[in-house]
């Protein structure tokens, strides 16, 4: 059975889940963290944790080691959060995604 831990963005937790294996679901936004608990009700291989990605030691005693870390934060520290939470969950030979936005630079006056 496969693990995946997965950092923010309900909507997208939706398309990553599976059928046999565990999601750790983490969201530290209130709101998002309703919908999530909402979810999570009726997909009972979603675990949700209300917490901020950037401190996986509050989490740590609620997730095992995990297959995959995907990361979906859109934080300045995003690469960061992501090596620590693949260093506290991931296990040897794991993979992690990460899914960065980019914004338009513009880098010339009038384009």
């Amino acid at each position: 059975m496969s693990k995946l831990i997965y950092s923010l963005c309900c909507v997208l937790l939706f398309f990553l889940t599976f059928q046999e294996g565990l999601v750790y679901a983490v969201e530290f936004s209130h709101r998002s963290g309703r919908d999530l608990l909402n979810m999570a009700k009726k997909r009972t291989n979603v675990i949700p944790i209300i917490e901020d990605a950037r401190h996986p030691h509050k989490y740590r005693m609620l997730v095992g080691m995990v297959d995959t870390v995907f990361a979906d934060v859109a934080q300045p520290d995003q690469a960061r959060i992501v090596a620590l939470n693949a260093q506290y969950f991931l296990k040897n030979g794991g993979h992690f995604v990460i899914s960065i936005k980019v914004g338009i630079v513009t880098l010339f006056n009038g384009i």
